[in-house]
């Protein structure tokens, strides 16, 4: 939970979202931006919602995959919900936000179903075991633990061949970076991303 003032400077923040983002006390984040936290394009996406609930006067909802890891060890899908807060003369004053990790348990059903992986049906290109190795990168997971997830389906290879093979998959799907790939998902539809990681990589379930 956190509060903002009208220039999305925030006002206020929860022990755990200061945690989150990288802050031992609350207190260090007030006055800084989303700019300053070093989200890049997503700041932009949040002070264009937060204009849109000032200009409007309306609550609004999204939902964001952020550049950070969750307890899991996954990449973020977090649901924010923010609403304006008015004075007596009905102007918008400050921000109240309210934000959940809702992460799909993705690490679990890639366990139980990585034998299952397709991509006749995404287009994306990539042979199956690209679709693994690529899956697992998303999952925020190290080359070594993909290296040792691999070994033990029996797919033996090193860590300089998974380096290789990184750069390959990033290349066939156009992805420079961490915001690359965010862009990836959020082009494929980040809405509903257990949609575009479980049912498009893995089928279904």
């Amino acid at each position: 939970m956190y509060l903002k003032d009208t220039n999305s400077k925030y006002m206020a923040v929860s022990n755990k979202l200061a945690l989150e983002c990288g802050f031992s006390d609350p207190i260090q984040m007030i006055g800084k931006s989303d700019y300053d936290l070093g989200w890049d394009e997503l700041a932009e996406q949040f002070r264009e919602n937060d204009l849109f609930i000032i200009q409007s006067q309306q609550k609004h909802v999204s939902k964001y995959l952020m550049p950070q890891l969750n307890e899991a060890g996954t990449y973020m899908m977090i649901k924010t919900e923010k609403s304006p807060i008015l004075d007596e003369k009905n102007k918008v004053i400050a921000i109240l936000g309210v934000s959940m990790d809702i992460s799909p348990d993705i690490s679990t059903i890639f366990e139980n179903f990585g034998d299952k992986l397709y991509t006749k049906d995404v287009n994306l290109g990539l042979t199956e075991l690209e679709s693994k190795i690529f899956l697992l990168l998303t999952l925020g997971k190290p080359l070594k633990d993909i290296g040792e997830y691999l070994s033990r389906q029996g797919i033996v290879i090193d860590i300089e061949a998974l380096m290789y093979l990184k750069r390959q998959i990033f290349r066939k799907l156009n992805i420079n970076s961490l915001a690359g790939l965010i862009q990836f998902y959020t082009d494929m539809g980040v809405d509903n991303l257990s949609n575009t990681i479980i049912r498009k990589l893995i089928g279904s379930y």
